[in-house]
């Protein structure tokens, strides 16, 4: 069960990464296709999904610190 823990750690934290990546690619797609308008609304919403992705990754790092600590 504790191997099966930790590549489910591994694996959100991989998807939190690639999240971030994803929003920030999106950011800058649409920065080049839409006008300065539409691009500060859409920087608004990147960062806040990129700040709660991060929150998310940070929880997650902190958990399976914790966890190999303690093994």
């Amino acid at each position: 069960m504790k191997l099966f823990n930790r590549i489910s750690d591994y694996f959100w934290t991989g998807l939190n990464i690639n999240f971030i990546v994803l929003a920030v690619k999106i950011r800058f797609a649409i920065v080049k296709i839409y006008n300065w308008k539409v691009s500060i609304f859409t920087d608004l919403i990147c960062f806040i999904v990129i700040g709660i992705a991060f929150r998310l990754l940070v929880e997650q790092l902190i958990k399976i610190t914790y966890e190999v600590g303690r093994d």
